[in-house]
């Protein structure tokens, strides 16, 4: 297996992760918040580059059973139903819904995975459990880091140590 990892976002390309595992690392926000939606009953997370493609995207998968949520520059967007942080994101509040997630950061660079064979969400909250997923899967690696607008961002690259 060959493990690669990339600080930032923009020098990967979809095809450079073609068939590979990837896992997706925003730790502050994205990544630890969609852990806990999930963790909270959430029947999925959908993650979207742009406000505009949110608002679409719940309108095909039914406003009765469909959040949007996210942020621009740490600020819940107008007219959303949560913003980007886990707190939020209560059993009551989404528990049995699709979550159309958007973020500044972390959910960008979901687009560059189409491709991927398998994408994991990597938080400090989840960290063993992406461990042994990767160690099943047995394919090449690639380790994205969101960082913060296309640029590195050191709470990325902790999370590696936080299990030990």
């Amino acid at each position: 297996m060959h493990a690669a990892l990339y600080m930032v976002p923009g020098p990967i390309k979809e095809k450079g992760l073609a068939g590979k595992t990837l896992v997706m690392i925003d730790v502050l926000r994205a990544s630890t918040t969609i852990c806990y939606a999930l963790n909270a009953g959430a029947r999925s997370i959908i993650p979207v580059s742009e406000p505009g493609e949110a608002t679409e995207m719940r309108a095909k998968l039914g406003v009765e059973n469909s959040l949007i949520c996210g942020e621009r520059d740490g600020v819940k967007i107008d007219n959303f139903d949560l913003g980007n942080s886990p707190l939020e994101y209560t059993r009551e509040k989404v528990g049995d819904k699709n979550i159309v997630l958007t973020t500044s950061n972390g959910t960008r660079t979901y687009g560059r995975a189409k491709n991927s064979a398998l994408i994991i969400t990597g938080a400090i909250v989840n960290i063993s459990a992406v461990a042994s997923r990767v160690a099943k899967e047995q394919k090449d690696l690639a380790i994205l880091c969101a960082g913060h607008l296309e640029h590195f961002s050191i709470e990325d690259t902790i999370w590696r140590n936080a299990d030990t």
